[in-house]
């Protein structure tokens, strides 16, 4: 929710966020089906499942499709554009499915703001 309320206040240039604090993110509505883009096996086994994730998502989605412009706000992992975002610290426990998805954003939004002074980290 974090990463999305990001990107909508980024794009309505309404409030500046100072920082973003993503605490056990979900970033990618297609974690937990054929679709991710990764698959770690070692992850998702215990409470937080790949079933259950699949299942979340699909709970929250409606009828957004994919490829409109407004599946960022839903899913920050699809947003077409990461610049302009304020620093990111992201955390996550290892064994949890959305950890991968983590990264994967994570790795995204720091080739995004590279040559800018919008830092990011990781924990985990």
């Amino acid at each position: 929710l974090a990463a999305a309320l990001a990107l909508l206040a980024r794009d309505r240039e309404e409030i500046p966020l100072c920082a973003q604090i993503l605490l056990y993110p979900s970033l990618d509505m297609r974690t937990g089906t054929e679709e991710a883009p990764f698959d770690d096996p070692l992850t998702g086994d215990f409470v937080v499942n790949r079933p259950l994730t699949a299942f979340s998502w699909n709970a929250v989605n409606g009828s957004l499709s994919r490829d409109s412009d407004q599946v960022g706000y839903l899913s920050p992992a699809l947003a077409k554009d990461l610049h302009g975002l304020p620093p990111a610290i992201v955390a996550t426990g290892a064994t949890r499915v959305p950890c991968t998805a983590s990264t994967c954003w994570l790795a995204r939004y720091q080739s995004r703001h590279e040559r800018t002074s919008s830092p990011a980290s990781y924990r985990f």
